[in-house]
């Protein structure tokens, strides 16, 4: 029995078995939908229109005004220019360049979710249903939160200029 569990565990720890491939989408002017099931998804390029289904790994949208919607993801990262990215879950939320709208529900499970904005002029709207801290940096951005009953507030760190954060009115 020890001899199976420790095979296991190096089975675990093998480079092999923690190396996922990326779905990739990269061009202009695409339009696709992706069944995630637990693959990390990456978007590159410009104007594509994509819609993410089930449980997907680490999301990235880089480049430019990328329509991005999904239902759950381990992480979301969203850079580049002009992006609107609206989504079921995550745990992990990183925001940064100019300009993107993201709607999300932030859910760390059993540990805090974590939210990174930094850049210029990000509309951010949180859904918060776990513990969360927040970091906004850089200059005119709006965070809002709402807050699922018996969670408390964010913690915050801010800095920068003409920033807007707090629970939503």
């Amino acid at each position: 029995m020890n001899r199976l569990a420790a095979l296991i565990a190096l089975a675990a720890l093998s480079p092999l078995a923690a190396t996922a491939e990326e779905l990739t989408v990269e061009g202009a002017d695409l339009q696709r939908a992706i069944a995630c099931d637990g693959e990390d998804v990456g978007i590159y390029g410009a104007d594509n229109q994509i819609d993410l289904t089930g449980n997907c790994g680490n999301v990235l949208v880089y480049g430019s005004k990328h329509v991005v919607t999904f239902e759950h993801a381990a992480s979301l990262t969203v850079s580049g220019m002009n992006h609107i990215t609206t989504g079921g879950d995550v745990a992990k939320l990183v925001v940064d360049t100019a300009d993107s709208t993201v709607t999300v529900t932030i859910d760390g499970k059993d540990a805090a979710g974590a939210i990174d904005v930094s850049g210029t002029g990000h509309k951010v709207k949180l859904n918060l249903v776990s513990a969360s801290t927040l970091e906004v940096a850089g200059s005119d951005q709006s965070v809002e939160w709402t807050i699922a009953k018996g969670i408390k507030q964010p913690k915050v760190q801010m800095s920068g200029v003409g920033n807007k954060v707090g629970p939503a009115p």
